[in-house]
């Protein structure tokens, strides 16, 4: 069962959707996720409990982008670092990333997050274990308004809202749940937040500092 909850982990990094031809051409460049070799992010993780209190988990992530690749004809940047708990503590390539006129997307065509699109539904998906429905996922991007605060600083963002949704009432489990996914401009990603779906906490991985090559 214990993989079972481990499953919204996954499925916020890897759950895949249709975004046009990854042949297209020419990309716009993106201020909201700057893509540049040099280009470093180091975030910090937080608990927080059903009544807001937090608790310092003692967890950092570094990313670093280190190079880029080609791949069907498209430059792909390509992220390196550690990503806390998916992939325990181990540094790793965590994915391969290009702006896709004003689509942040991955060499499998998985749409991370828009800066343009805060109409359409970007990513679905319900999750069934043995004819019962676990969960439905979706991401929508989200206008924020609101300034974002975290180590870093004080930022205006867009977010890259996943909801998750289970059909099976779950005591003290709020229901449903949000994954946010917090991008500023000239920054990238700021904030994101995540959960195992039997537990009441969540927690956010918060940017202490960063590095944009200008």
């Amino acid at each position: 069962m214990r993989k079972l909850f481990l499953l919204v982990l996954v499925i916020s990094l890897f759950v895949s959707c249709n975004k046009g031809d990854s042949n297209s051409n020419p990309t716009v460049e993106s201020n909201y996720f700057p893509l540049q070799t040099g280009n470093y992010w180091v975030y910090q993780h937080y608990k927080i409990d059903s009544l807001g209190n937090e608790t310092d988990m003692n967890k950092t992530d570094s990313v670093i982008i280190k190079r880029d690749t080609i791949i069907n004809n498209n430059q792909y940047f390509i992220l390196e670092g550690t990503n806390y708990p998916y992939n325990g503590d181990r540094w790793e390539i965590l994915d391969y990333l290009r702006d896709s006129s004003g689509y942040l997307v991955n060499a499998n065509g998985i749409i991370k997050c828009s800066e343009s699109n805060f109409t359409d539904t970007l990513v679905s998906k319900t999750e069934v274990i043995s004819e019962d429905t676990l969960y439905i996922l979706t991401y929508q991007m989200e206008e924020t308004g609101n300034t974002i605060i975290v180590p870093a600083g004080e930022f205006n963002a867009i977010n890259f809202k996943g909801t998750v949704f289970m059909p099976h009432y779950k005591p003290g489990i709020q229901n449903p749940r949000f994954m946010n996914n917090y991008y500023a401009d000239g920054v990238g990603k700021i904030l994101d937040t995540y959960f195992f779906l039997s537990s009441p906490f969540i927690s956010e991985k918060r940017l202490i500092r960063y590095n944009i090559v200008e």
